[in-house]
């Protein structure tokens, strides 16, 4: 089994793990092996390399706990679908081998409800319809960006990638499109997916106090 640190010019949250027998993992071995070790945030990339994820620094935690709290009380009171925080998995992928965990995510009730029974008990086999993924101090920009391109091939219908340390939110589309909302002043709408949701960057913790 191969180790592989990412270099300084491509520097994401953790390591990688590539060999043979974790790229042919079926989806019910590499479940378990995550359930093995569940201590550790992981998921596996197109190449079949398992991503082992540092865990995230206060401030990142902080702030990706107020993301996901004004996403839940939104829903809370939409009553739309169901919101996961970055502990849930998702295969996203037809054959299940890919497999990622967004810092927030959506997925609408009629989604979920075509989801089997027990295919609701493991990794969802669906992508969010909605997800956000939260730049930390450590991660490459570019490293997420990409990340966020994938997501958008297997389905998703609005992404966000946001930027802290710039105050930077980088927008993608279903249909292609990208924005970028610059600033943390003004509220931040994903009413083209979720009728009604605001994002109010204002809140996020921007400093350790």
């Amino acid at each position: 089994m191969q180790f592989m640190y990412p270099s300084t010019q491509s520097l994401t949250q953790g390591l990688f793990m590539s060999s043979k027998l974790l790229g042919k993992m079926s989806p019910e071995d590499f479940a378990q092996f995550c359930h093995e070790q569940r201590d550790l945030r992981i998921e596996r990339n197109e190449a079949g390399e398992i991503e082992i994820m540092a865990p995230a620094y206060s401030l990142t935690g902080r702030m990706n706990a107020e993301i996901n709290y004004q996403l839940s009380h939104w829903n809370r009171k939409a009553q739309l679908g169901l919101v996961f925080d970055s502990s849930a998995g998702f295969f996203l992928d037809e054959d299940k081998e890919v497999m990622r965990s967004p810092d927030a995510a959506f997925v609408s009730q009629q989604k979920f409800d075509a989801i089997s029974q027990k295919d609701r008990k493991g990794f969802l086999p669906i992508c969010p319809d909605f997800l956000i993924e939260l730049k930390s101090a450590s991660d490459s920009l570019h490293f997420l960006q990409q990340k966020m391109e994938r997501y958008m091939g297997y389905g998703c219908q609005l992404g966000w990638l946001i930027d802290p340390d710039n105050q930077i939110v980088y927008i993608y589309h279903a249909d292609g499109e990208r924005d970028v909302h610059k600033g943390f002043d003004s509220p931040l709408s994903a009413s083209s997916v979720l009728p009604g949701f605001e994002l109010d960057l204002a809140e996020l913790p921007l400093e350790n106090k």
